[in-house]
């Protein structure tokens, strides 16, 4: 803030005048002392009125860029190839690669609704389409497992207390266009087997949660991945 700047210097005694005379004028030096100080009270007057308006420009929220890239619904399903996480895998194979043209609807929203549909293989692709469409996408994609198996052998046939697990897997997916139900592309990976050895004292985990699946399911997907981003991004493309 500006402040009054004031002299060092001795102004000139003023002009005695007599009892009722009055000066015609102030003296010169006094006039000069008052815009002196009074020149700074009009900058602060100047300086108010330039910073509010940015004041209240700062207040204004600012404003999220909305993504306008088609949508595209990943869901686990059909219902007798349901394998939860399937879904989940291939989005986050997906998102290594980037998706500079479409973007994935929201994972936790679809997750809480595909469980109550029954995706069952006659009416899986107009339920998928229904579904993705209700979250404005345009394309759903179904992630199944045509082939999942898990075999183990019981502890009292086993060596050492161990058990012995075998599983395979096989990942199909399925795209659908949402305004028509069609099926537009299907790519099935090929079957993939494993098998481990474990401590028999320790429980079974659930398919879920099996290590060797888990695998099996990381080999699949990433297999299937890149083919099924060529035909989104192509489709996305022409929309």
């Amino acid at each position: 803030m500006l402040k009054p700047v004031f002299t060092d210097r001795v102004l000139p005694r003023a002009t005695m005048m007599k009892r009722g005379e009055r000066a015609a004028s102030p003296p010169q030096d006094c006039e000069r002392m008052r815009s002196t100080v009074n020149l700074p009270r009009r900058f602060l007057v100047v300086i108010a009125l330039v910073s509010a308006p940015l004041g209240l420009w700062g207040c204004v929220p600012g404003t999220t860029p909305v993504d306008e890239r088609p949508k595209i619904a990943v869901i686990n399903g059909p219902t007798g190839e349901r394998f939860i996480g399937l879904a989940t895998a291939f989005e986050s194979e997906a998102l290594s690669y980037g998706l500079p043209n479409f973007q994935f609807v929201s994972a936790s929203r679809l997750r809480f609704r595909e469980v109550r549909i029954d995706f069952t293989a006659a009416r899986a692709a107009r339920q998928a389409a229904l579904l993705a469409g209700s979250f404005g996408a345009e394309l759903a994609v179904l992630v199944g497992a045509p082939v999942m198996e898990r075999e183990i052998e019981p502890p009292e046939t086993s060596d050492a207390g161990t058990r012995w697990v075998e599983s395979a897997l096989r990942v199909r997916v399925v795209v659908i266009d949402v305004d028509s139900a069609a099926v537009v592309h299907t790519a099935s990976s090929q079957t993939y087997v494993g098998e481990r050895f474990e401590d028999a004292t320790e429980p079974v985990v659930r398919v879920q949660d099996d290590p060797t699946l888990l695998e099996l399911q990381a080999f699949a997907v990433s297999e299937l991945v890149p083919g099924v981003l060529s035909v989104l991004t192509e489709r996305s493309r022409g929309r």
